[in-house]
């Protein structure tokens, strides 16, 4: 295995284990033992990879990239990161849940197009592939509760709303920051320059017509790209 701070855990792309191996929705059926058994297997051998990363210091934040719908597969990493790790870890799990069909619909095409499990397939297919893998996760789907007694964030429509459970310091509170900023869909960046100074007034002096300009030009920029 090679050390990175991303770590994907269960099969498939993004949470393949010593190799990215194609799958279809078959593999995710919760009914395929031999499957289940496989996934775990995959997922436990990248997590204690993770926290190897984590505990000699080659990374200070790892992303485990894991389904982990169900109650019992949050308790094992649980037990895993606290019994396990040598040095001491903030563990926080996110969950997406999704109602926004434009969301999803735009969401589902970059996996469609970006994963190696579908990049021999017609986009029709992969589609059909992707929605039946999807069922199989809602059958054993739980979401996290606060029962479980786990550090979370929950993001509601990708942007529309965050949840934040025990979720404490710097760095939790920066991962929720950056929840808030993702996008699944094309958003436009502003750069904008500071304006002229009066050499003869005060240094911090800022003429208000450079500050109407900006305003203007922002304001016809986000019109035109709207």
């Amino acid at each position: 295995l090679q050390p990175r701070a991303h770590h994907g855990g269960g099969g498939g792309d993004g949470e393949d284990g010593e190799q990215s191996v194609p799958h279809s929705a078959a593999f995710f059926n919760p009914s395929n033992e031999a499957a289940v058994r496989e996934r775990e297997r995959l997922a436990m051998a990248v997590l204690h990879e993770a926290l190897g990363d984590l505990a000699c210091g080659r990374v200070a934040v790892a992303v485990f990239d894991a389904t982990n719908t169900t109650r019992e597969r949050r308790r094992r990493i649980w037990n895993v990161v606290r019994h396990e790790c040598s040095v001491k870890v903030q563990l926080v799990f996110v969950e997406s849940i999704c109602n926004d069909a434009a969301v999803l619909r735009s969401n589902m095409e970059q996996k469609i197009r970006n994963s190696p499990d579908y990049a021999a397939l017609p986009f029709d297919e992969a589609a059909r592939d992707l929605r039946a893998r999807i069922a199989n996760y809602e059958k054993v789907y739980a979401t996290i509760e606060d029962d479980e007694r786990l550090r979370y964030i929950k993001v509601i429509d990708l942007h529309s709303k965050i949840v934040a459970n025990r979720v404490t310091g710097a760095l939790g509170h920066a991962a929720v920051a950056l929840l808030l900023a993702l996008r699944v869909d094309k958003q436009p960046i502003y750069l904008v320059r500071s304006g002229s100074y009066l050499s003869s007034q005060t240094d911090d002096a800022f003429p208000q017509a450079a500050f109407s300009r900006v305003r203007t030009t922002l304001r016809d920029a986000a019109a035109a790209a709207a």
